[in-house]
């Protein structure tokens, strides 16, 4: 395939195949996100993809990806016919394990997954649970159109404590997971959410690099390495300490920040959990 340097907004404008629809601020935001791993993609994921428009999209914006998957639980979908054989369809709920084994068994993980289903909370929870043991080591899972976690037709509202927002503000502590690890189990901080056995399946531990929120988004990240979780070492210079001279007697010492936790097995156990599902990629 030819690379192709159109922006995906250009993509968009000049799109003439099957229908997509995004909406525009969504296209400034992805450009931002994966322009920098534009040429390295060799796999995506979007989950709900309604006419097919948007897999075309993707094709010619990831023109180096050689799996580009779309799944949809409208049977309608099993029609979709491409021209690129780069493009797959898989029919059914993402969510249901059944499925989500045909998806996954069509790429070898994936670098970006888009969840655009159907926007119920639960199931964009459940989605992500269920797909990010599959999301490549420095890969980007994007849930969409979070706006419907506050529409009633779609089991959301701002009192309810179950939608897909809070879920993703509540992965804030996983990235923390070092500093209260011993605490309580990850199962029980989302107990809320999901299931134990689903949580625990998900391998969220060690694994979530960054979350960021914008209009109607969550975009996740997925640490590169082991060590991309932990806050690492602490990195005291200079030799004048007139406020505080302790800090001289911690460098002395090879000490940190937090040298209570530096090495306790629960400390150890989030580097080594995620560095076997790493290693196993």
């Amino acid at each position: 395939m030819n690379q192709s340097t159109q922006s995906l907004t250009g993509l968009y404008a000049e799109h003439q195949g099957k229908v997509s629809d995004k909406w525009s601020s969504y296209l400034t935001l992805y450009e931002a996100e994966l322009a920098p791993i534009r040429q390295t993609v060799r796999s995506i994921l979007e989950i709900g993809v309604q006419n097919g428009g948007s897999l075309e999209v993707w094709a010619k914006y990831f023109a180096s990806a050689e799996s580009i998957v779309g799944c949809d639980v409208n049977p309608k979908c099993a029609h979709l016919v491409y021209a690129d054989p780069r493009i797959s369809i898989v029919v059914g709920d993402a969510t249901q394990p059944a499925v989500c084994q045909q998806v996954v068994a069509l790429a070898d993980g994936f670098d970006v997954i888009v969840e655009d289903g159907s926007h119920i909370p639960r199931e964009v929870i459940l989605a992500f649970l269920r797909y990010w043991p599959h999301v490549k080591p420095g890969g980007i899972f994007i849930a969409e159109d979070l706006h419907c976690d506050y529409f009633p037709s779609h089991e959301g509202g701002i009192a309810r404590r179950d939608i897909a927002n809070r879920f993703f503000a509540e992965l804030v502590h996983v990235i923390n997971l070092e500093h209260w690890a011993s605490s309580t189990a990850i199962s029980t901080l989302l107990r809320e959410f999901a299931p134990a056995d689903v949580v625990e399946q998900a391998g969220l531990a060690g694994s979530i690099a960054s979350i960021s929120f914008r209009n109607s988004l969550a975009i996740l990240h997925k640490v590169s390495a082991p060590s991309d979780s932990l806050l690492g070492t602490r990195v005291i210079v200079g030799d004048e300490a007139i406020a505080d001279a302790q800090v001289l007697a911690l460098r002395a010492a090879g000490g940190d920040s937090l040298g209570v936790m530096r090495a306790t097995p629960e400390r150890d156990h989030v580097a080594n959990s995620f560095a076997s599902l790493f290693n196993r990629r």
